[in-house]
């Protein structure tokens, strides 16, 4: 499989809106904004010209007081892979891509939250270093309308990790 990672582009928006309406209407413009200001990446996956994957890089951590992350450590976010593409490494890419570019700007370390119902990103996680931080367990979630106009909630509880990069 041929697939390679760039952060989002403006001319990107409609087709990622698409490709993830079930997530909050107009989280993908304000996603390319704040990339803009260069407070995160917002990484978009592509097969060809297809969107297959996506995840978000916070440089100067998760900025959510739900999320114990110290800000010295960048997060990752919202990593998720369109389900006829999971199994290939991709989400194992982006990670790793993150971490690369954690590295460049110096950062030693990379951080991230794993749902406690999600043995699988687990599994993953661990499997590429990413080490229980010591923190409690938090809650996280939302309720909110998505880019179809349909109502939604989510809720989680998730362990946060850290790797030393």
């Amino acid at each position: 499989m041929d697939f390679y990672i760039r952060p989002i582009e403006e001319k990107d928006l409609p087709l990622v809106e698409q490709t993830f309406s079930n997530l909050r209407a107009g989280i993908h413009k304000k996603r390319f904004e704040d990339q803009q200001r260069g407070t995160l990446l917002y990484l978009i996956t592509w097969d060809s010209q297809k969107v297959i994957a996506r995840a978000m890089l916070k440089w100067m951590g998760a900025g959510d007081s739900r999320i114990p992350n110290p800000a010295d450590c960048p997060d990752i976010e919202s990593v998720f892979v369109v389900d006829e593409y999971r199994g290939h490494g991709i989400a194992t890419k982006i990670i790793l891509y993150c971490e690369d570019l954690a590295r460049e700007k110096g950062f030693a370390k990379i951080g991230l939250s794993v749902g406690q119902e999600n043995p699988h990103a687990h599994r993953l996680y661990t499997r590429l270093g990413y080490k229980n931080a010591g923190y409690e367990a938090f809650t996280i979630g939302d309720s909110y309308t998505d880019g179809t106009g349909k109502p939604q909630s989510w809720q989680e509880t998730c362990t946060y990790l850290i790797k030393d990069l």
